[in-house]
């Protein structure tokens, strides 16, 4: 399960790792990161009539989401540049 651990202000951050509009990559991409540790997951949003499926990891504080951020630098390569975003709690 996800490890949710907030700050002070209460904010929840997750590395965005990629968006895509096929299922099976996204997936494809959760189940390797998993395999290296990472507590990856998809979700799935619509946007202007498109589904799109965000593989994310982790739902950390800002502080520890960067350290999160920077072992995923070393692991990804090719997919994009990762973004740090804020998610709800």
């Amino acid at each position: 399960m996800a490890e949710e651990t907030s700050d002070k202000a209460g904010d929840l951050y997750t590395v965005q790792v990629l968006s895509t509009s096929q299922a099976s990559k996204a997936k494809a991409i959760v189940a390797q990161l998993k395999n290296k540790g990472f507590d990856a997951y998809t979700e799935e949003i619509k946007l202007d009539n498109s589904q799109l499926f965000r593989v994310r990891v982790a739902k950390l504080s800002k502080e520890k989401i960067q350290a999160v951020r920077e072992k995923l630098t070393k692991v990804v390569d090719g997919l994009g540049r990762l973004q740090v975003v804020k998610v709800s709690k």
